[in-house]
């Protein structure tokens, strides 16, 4: 495989500044080639321009592909590996600073949201190749990268802070008003013009969830409302609040209520509590 990267060593000033650059590059991986069991003491985002993999992360295996970016924080264990027969072509980039988490955050990236889809991989890519580009022996270099790290930062914000909000706020509109059809995330985002990823990264800076909780959530309060109100049978009560299946309503019911509905409906409202 072939590999190019230029680090930093300047652990003290990335706990003080809003962002240090420590290390970068590219690898076109051999066949399995594989990084890990392993841990870093910096924020290390992967972006897959070519070919698949998995990364392992928090007992979770993600199956990642062109145009994905998947992210490593500090002092956690992972592991990724290139496809067998497709493997994978990466740029890294290794970072650190007292604004990191911020920072991602504004890119709807955390330790839960952690893989991002990348609406124009060509632009990332071209941003990495500047990066790998910059002199690394002149006075200007480090303020020079930096900048190209800002730009590849960039790429990944969602969009304006308006439209972020818009869109989760009619997203959410239109679940309230339609959670007893078969709607699904998918389609909501498909009727707005907008992708998944974006929708589901606007959800999560703005409603602080994602959208399929938010329907779930919507759901099972409206099913404890009719639960409460009135004498309908339970199947009915399902299907009215747009699950489609009596078991998993019942089962996801007591997940979230700590009671099935039979024994939710038979006690006192101030007792009935949402987990």
């Amino acid at each position: 495989f072939m590999e190019q990267a230029f680090k930093y060593k300047r652990e003290k000033d990335g706990d003080i500044c809003d962002l240090v650059l420590y290390q970068y590059g590219r690898e076109d991986c051999m066949p399995s080639h594989s990084y890990g069991p392993a841990q870093r003491n910096f924020y290390l985002m992967h972006f897959v321009y070519d070919g698949t993999g998995i990364f392992e992360a928090d007992g979770k295996t993600h199956h990642l592909s062109r145009g994905q970016c998947f992210m490593i924080f500090p002092d956690e264990t992972t592991y990724y590996e290139a496809d067998a027969k497709d493997p994978w072509t990466y740029y890294w980039v290794g970072f650190s600073g007292a604004s990191a988490d911020r920072i991602l955050s504004r890119c709807g990236i955390d330790r839960e949201n952690r893989i991002a889809d990348v609406r124009d991989p060509d632009s990332v890519k071209a941003h990495f190749e500047e990066m790998i580009a910059c002199p690394q022996n002149e006075a200007k270099s480090e303020m020079l990268m930096m900048s190209k790290l800002y730009g590849l930062l960039s790429e990944l914000v969602i969009t304006g802070e308006f439209d972020v909000r818009d869109y989760a706020q009619s997203a959410a509109r239109y679940m309230r008003r339609n959670f007893s059809s078969p709607i699904t995330v998918e389609g909501i985002a498909d009727m707005m013009n907008i992708d998944r990823t974006t929708l589901y990264r606007a959800f999560r800076r703005i409603m602080k969830c994602s959208p399929a909780e938010y329907l779930l959530r919507i759901r099972l309060e409206r099913a404890s409302e009719y639960l409460k109100k009135t004498k309908l049978p339970i199947v009915q009560i399902c299907f009215s609040c747009g699950f489609n299946d009596a078991n998993y309503f019942c089962k996801i019911f007591k997940k979230y209520y700590g009671d099935t509905p039979s024994t939710y409906r038979k006690k006192p409202a101030n007792q009935s509590t949402f987990v």
